[in-house]
């Protein structure tokens, strides 16, 4: 049968009623402790409710230092895992499979002017820019603590009944500075060359699935490429990922860079020219940002397996609804909504 918006997807063990995921968009609406609020609730609760087949939840901390706002979700303490468990099973309760997106930004993080800088690291002491704070460079041990800080948040993501979790080594995050030549200088195991500046995500996914079941998916977010001369290589963004599926990701979730101001803009054409050749190369499956109206074509064109919505379900998080048919309807449709709803609406 010919693949559609509304075909269901398998990925690893997990199956999803739909192709159509919410992509991870930051809500800065977390409690000052971290927690999630009754706004995580009726945001992600509306598009499980709308038909997403798949809700990806936003970049959430790893650790304090990792936050990349004052008001950003975390998961790295045991209230953080409590105050998403009802956000996770509302959502699943409404037909949806949840994942949630676990990141450390780095030099990336943000800054307490309060207080003082809350401890930002990277690759080096470079800033991200110039009106930024320089971070401070990882030796071992601060590495080692980032793995485990990457293992434990898995360990929370399972306590709070997610089916699902991402590793979010884009956007010019930490895992991205040690990725790219643009932001990782270093001479030792962890730099230069190629083998050395993958490292850290490599363990950081070893560390994470030794502790993900083996029936729950393992996403990772990749960019497309740095958009600066000097960055990451195609080629290796596609051996990367190659990789990646052998430690057991079951996904590659094809994103944008900016992990130096200097970079160009990647667009949505360059991310799907991706994910593509991804899908073709690495022989993995790959979801990216697209068009909603766009999606069969682009499931047609072997560009992907899952659609990654974004700004378009801020906007009408009831779309794919909108866009069903009677027999889809009755599958996706809200018990409540179709008792008041004409069968031809």
């Amino acid at each position: 049968m010919a693949l559609n918006l509304f075909s269901e997807i398998k990925i690893g063990q997990m199956r999803a009623r739909n192709r159509l995921m919410m992509s991870p968009m930051s809500q800065n609406s977390a409690s000052d402790d971290g927690n999630a609020t009754n706004w995580h609730m009726v945001h992600y609760g509306s598009r499980a409710v709308g038909g997403c087949g798949i809700v990806l939840m936003e970049d959430t901390a790893i650790s304090p230092a990792g936050r990349v706002s004052s008001r950003a979700l975390c998961l790295y303490e045991e209230h953080h895992a409590t105050s998403l468990q009802p956000v996770v099973s509302f959502c699943q309760e409404n037909g949806a499979k949840v994942g949630i997106q676990l990141a450390h930004a780095g030099r990336k993080a943000w800054r307490d002017r309060r207080t003082a800088d809350i401890g930002r690291v990277s690759t080096g002491t470079d800033a991200f820019a110039p009106d930024w704070g320089a971070p401070a460079a990882l030796d071992d041990a601060g590495i080692g603590a980032i793995i485990q800080a990457f293992q434990h948040s898995a360990v929370l993501a399972l306590r709070a009944g997610f089916d699902f979790i991402e590793i979010h080594a884009a956007h010019g995050y930490l895992l991205h500075q040690f990725l790219s030549p643009v932001s990782n200088n270093r001479e030792d195991s962890y730099g230069v060359p190629a083998a050395g500046r993958r490292r850290l995500l490599l363990e950081v996914i070893a560390a994470v699935r030794a502790v993900w079941p083996p029936d729950k998916p393992l996403f990772c977010r990749l960019p497309a490429e740095d958009g600066h001369p000097d960055g990451l290589a195609l080629d290796e963004v596609i051996e990367v990922a190659a990789v990646l599926g052998k430690l057991g990701v079951d996904m590659i979730d094809v994103a944008a860079s900016n992990v130096s101001p200097e970079c160009r803009i990647v667009t949505s054409g360059d991310m799907q020219r991706v994910s593509t050749l991804i899908r073709k190369k690495a022989g993995l499956a790959t979801t990216t940002a697209g068009d909603p109206n766009q999606a069969q074509d682009l499931l047609d064109s072997g560009t992907l397996d899952l659609i990654a919505v974004g700004r378009p379900l801020l906007t009408n998080p009831y779309w794919l609804l909108a866009h069903a048919d009677d027999e889809q309807r009755t599958r996706l449709w809200p018990r409540q909504y179709t008792l008041a709803m004409p069968k031809s609406a």
